[in-house]
């Protein structure tokens, strides 16, 4: 492609600075993409979000062992580059809304029980969604997450009005 070092350090500002360009240019992409189908989707874009992730059939092959920011919080949270963890924070905070927003969706067609905790729960799907990557991950196998899925659907059948 031609690229050197000379013109990675010119145009970016070195490897971390364009490291640190393609986590913003991803983040933007997946806020738009996933975040704004979950957001309004209910307890359905749940089921799916998390489908995609941890369902053979459904997982996309470049999804497979983690998205970009997931493995870039789990491998690159270096207190040295506050940029990279500010991005990590920023898809963390993202994902928590969007899981916020279809439960407060689910909540207004009613089928959602009331009394949830939309804040608790949200941090509950957030965490599952960083064990389903790093589970499938350390195995090798997007099945590995398969058990966990499986409680995913008893807990989010209990929630159901």
């Amino acid at each position: 492609m031609g690229v050197n070092r000379f013109a990675i350090q010119t145009f970016f500002g070195g490897k971390e600075a364009l490291y640190e360009s393609c986590l913003d240019a991803y983040l933007t992409g997946t806020e738009d993409d996933y975040f704004t189908g979950i957001r309004s989707g209910g307890l359905t874009a749940i089921e799916s979000f998390f489908r995609m992730l941890s369902t053979p059939s459904e997982v996309l092959p470049e999804a497979a062992w983690g998205c970009l920011l997931v493995n870039s919080l789990s491998e690159r949270a270096d207190p040295g580059a506050p940029r990279v963890r500010r991005q990590t924070k920023r898809y963390l905070k993202g994902l928590k809304k969007a899981f916020q927003g279809a439960l407060q969706t689910a909540t207004r067609d009613g089928e959602l029980r009331l009394g949830l905790n939309h804040e608790e729960c949200a941090d509950f799907l957030v965490s599952l969604v960083l064990g389903i990557h790093l589970v499938n991950r350390s195995a090798g196998s997007v099945a590995a997450s398969d058990p966990v899925a499986a409680v995913l659907r008893d807990v989010l059948a209990s929630w159901r009005a």
